[in-house]
């Protein structure tokens, strides 16, 4: 049953339909599948962000209220409140300007306009909360936790912004992708179970799904790789795997999708010095639709990361039908089960074996690719705003359906 007092609901989207990342992604499809059923309120830097990447906002946005909280009035109209809160957390100052700007933004902007607005519940979605005063109720997605325990892995930025153990409070409902991140949460911060929560992600299964019966693969074979370009995706190992590769499939090609990240210089400089330079396409960000293509294009997919939260592109891969050969990591264990080929990301010939047997192992091909479509195929993001719901109406004591609005409510 649908409410009309339905309580009030802040997601901090400052990513959202902005930027191609995986948070990004998890941000957007909460407020596609969130929008015009609840009272939704979304947390943003600016609109023209949104409309400079789109022409326009997205269809979504509109059923929701927009907040930009770094809005020069917004700021100026809360800076007693910014002010309280730096006073009473020094540890937010940094050096870098940029950094301190982004940190004090994060924690102290939202919070002075979430306390303001008298939100019922705030969810922060990319691993920080705002610092709250009030009644707010508090959820929080933590994707990691590499930032405190690989800090050299990260920018400043990011290590500087991510939430502090001593941010959390015991009741507030903490969200983590699979069961070994949560396992790595608790490691490092003491919360209750009960206030604990899986929530796996999810693909669109609508543009991730298998080549139809028929498809011509590309004259040109090639190995797929995506994802930011940073230290921590491994791709210097990987190159070199692929340099063995190339010995024995002259013509083979190493395709990588995703925008350049802050280990870019060292990968390029490496790609400069290597045999197979020519051979190596950097293809930037790319659109669902043309990513969906590659993958179902591809000998076989190729993610040799050093750590990761969830690995959204192992399961797009999966859906496709496309072989996989990807780090044997907890959580890329949890997500994609046995229906990859395991690499040890520290070895190249580790890397070189795996992506080999997945390009060309043909024995039980098309059982693997079938199996592995149908294992994708149960992580949707439907699933993924209904399990957050659920939490959402932990933490604000409510019955669920009670966060249902009875009509949606654009600003």
């Amino acid at each position: 049953m649908a409410s009309d007092t339905a309580p009030s609901i802040a997601l901090l989207a400052q990513d959202a339909f902005v930027r191609p990342s995986g948070i990004a992604r998890y941000q957007a499809e909460l407020v596609t599948h969130l929008a015009g059923r609840t009272n939704l309120h979304l947390l943003i830097v600016h609109p023209s962000h949104v409309k400079a990447a789109h022409g326009a906002l997205p269809a979504p946005m509109n059923e929701a209220h927009l907040l930009h909280y770094t809005a020069p009035s917004a700021v100026l109209r809360n800076a007693p409140a910014i002010a309280r809160g730096f006073l009473a957390h020094p540890e937010f100052f940094d050096w870098n300007p940029m950094v301190f700007l982004n940190v004090v933004s994060s924690r102290l902007f939202t919070g002075a306009a979430i306390d303001r607005a008298g939100f019922d519940l705030v969810h922060g979605t990319s691993s920080y909360l705002p610092t709250t005063a009030g009644r707010t109720a508090r959820v929080i997605t933590v994707h990691d936790t590499t930032p405190l325990s690989m800090p050299e892995r990260h920018t400043r930025n990011t290590v500087k912004c991510f939430v502090r153990p001593s941010e959390i409070r015991q009741d507030d409902e903490v969200i983590a992708d699979t069961q070994s991140g949560l396992n790595e949460v608790l490691a490092v911060v003491d919360h209750p179970p009960e206030n604990s929560h899986v929530v796996h992600l999810g693909i669109d299964r609508a543009v991730f799904h298998p080549p139809a019966p028929g498809t011509s693969p590309p004259r040109s074979p090639y190995i797929l790789s995506v994802g930011t370009i940073e230290p921590r995706k491994n791709l210097v190992r990987a190159l070199a795997a692929f340099e063995l590769l190339r010995k024995d499939h002259k013509d083979l090609r190493w395709k990588l999708a995703g925008q350049r990240g802050w280990g870019w210089n060292e990968f390029a400089r490496s790609i400069a010095a290597s045999p197979a330079r020519g051979s190596v396409d950097i293809l930037g960000p790319v659109p669902d639709p043309e990513l969906a293509d590659l993958y179902r294009g591809a000998l076989a997919f190729l993610f040799p990361t050093l750590w990761e939260g969830f690995g959204i592109p192992v399961l797009e891969a999966l859906a496709c039908g496309t072989p996989v050969a990807a780090s044997k990591l907890p959580a890329i264990e949890e997500i994609g089960g046995g229906h990859f080929f395991p690499i040890e990301p520290e070895s190249v010939e580790s890397i070189a074996e795996a992506t080999s047997r997945a390009a060309f192992d043909g024995n039980g091909r098309e059982a693997r690719r079938d199996a592995s479509a149908a294992h994708a195929a149960t992580f949707d993001w439907r699933s993924v705003a209904e399990r957050t719901l659920d939490v959402y109406a932990k933490a604000l004591g409510r019955p669920r359906d009670e966060l249902l609005a009875a009509s949606s409510a654009k600003q």
